[in-house]
């Protein structure tokens, strides 16, 4: 298999930013156009029209859905909907309940 040598994020303003300019949380989070992902065997994978790109495990991913990646690495807490009664209850044990200890 081969191995990620680098990466390169174009954005909508014409600018571009790349693993050799900083690291993947330096880099600008909006207006991303293309992601080129480059390997050491001379191949490249190119990431295109998608919502969000995602740098994780050494590995570039382009989605329209981040939830999967949100549930992976329990960065989000995420709310659901619930009974009525339950919710009332739940409700009423969070309002009488002091602080941790």
């Amino acid at each position: 298999m081969s191995s990620l040598l680098g990466w390169r994020i174009y954005y909508d303003n014409g600018t571009t930013f790349s693993s050799v300019d900083g690291t993947w949380n330096e880099a600008p989070g909006d207006g991303v156009q293309v992601v080129v992902e480059y390997y050491d065997d001379e191949s490249r994978e190119v990431h295109l029209a998608r919502d969000y790109y995602i740098f994780d495990e050494g590995k570039t991913y382009g989605t329209n859905r981040l939830e999967p990646w949100l549930h992976k690495h329990n960065i989000v807490k995420f709310g659901r909907w619930s009974a009525n009664g339950s919710f009332a209850q739940l409700v009423k044990r969070a309002k009488a309940d002091n602080a941790p200890t």
